[in-house]
């Protein structure tokens, strides 16, 4: 985990987060009830940045069509990408999620 974390210059908090995003028993039912709230949620925060999809999908590592597809609702995103969503738009991952109302 420490190799990993140095990769990708990951803080404890970071990580705690993530595996928190990744152990939630009812993770797939949470995006699935919440797939709009991180819709629009995904856009204000690309809105507020001021960057394009494109440029998003370089600062995360996605795909620009994955992007798009999350902004659709066509496919929910798994804790890897809201992660790397989250840091590129410099965002808390929670935010993201609808956990909480301020990011």
């Amino acid at each position: 985990m420490e190799i990993h974390a140095q990769k990708y210059n990951l803080t404890i908090n970071d990580l705690i987060l993530y595996t928190i995003l990744v152990s939630l028993n009812d993770y797939d039912e949470f995006v699935k009830n919440n797939i709009n709230n991180f819709q629009s949620r995904l856009k204000i925060a690309i809105e507020n940045i001021g960057i394009s999809q494109a440029e998003l999908a370089r600062r995360s590592g996605l795909s620009r069509a994955s992007i798009t597809d999350y902004l659709k609702g066509k496919y929910k995103a798994k804790p890897g990408a809201i992660y790397s969503l989250a840091q590129a738009l410099d965002v808390d991952a929670f935010w993201l999620l609808g956990y909480q109302n301020n990011n």
